[in-house]
């Protein structure tokens, strides 16, 4: 178990790195092993779009977790990456953004969310687990 010093390390450390988050952060992450088939199942099937599912669930995710939660702000930065990464970057208009948001669905990021609980639960010392159990994982994902 953590002692009060070791649990106010970790603290800081989330802290650290909730600040420095952007929407790339979050798109590695979907694209890592542990998620990509599940994120795939999850999306759903569209048109090929200035925002897709993926990039839109990123940037809101980084928006969330933002001091500056505003549209104009997440949408500036992934503008000033793609700049850097040398790709055509989008208009910094945040219609097309707001309108991506709107047709995300709803259970995306609490899929999301749980799915990411039971990683870190299945990846978790035993003696964490409540009763050493395992969570059980939900909504077929598994």
């Amino acid at each position: 178990m953590y002692t009060n010093q070791q649990a106010s390390q970790v603290q800081q450390s989330i802290t650290h790195y909730t600040k420095k988050c952007n929407a790339h952060t979050f798109m590695d992450i979907l694209n890592s092993p542990e998620y990509i088939d599940k994120i795939e199942t999850l999306f759903p099937a569209q048109r090929v779009r200035l925002f897709p599912p993926k990039l839109t669930v990123s940037m809101f995710m980084a928006q969330a977790l933002n001091e500056d939660r505003s549209c104009q702000k997440i949408v500036d930065e992934v503008a000033i990456r793609q700049a850097l990464n040398g790709r055509q970057t989008c208009s910094t208009n945040t219609g097309a953004y707001c309108k991506a948001r709107q047709r995300m669905p709803l259970v995306l990021p609490s899929a999301l969310t749980r799915y990411t609980g039971q990683l870190l639960s299945a990846n978790s010392p035993l003696q964490w687990h409540w009763k050493n159990r395992p969570i059980r994982l939900v909504d077929g994902m598994t």
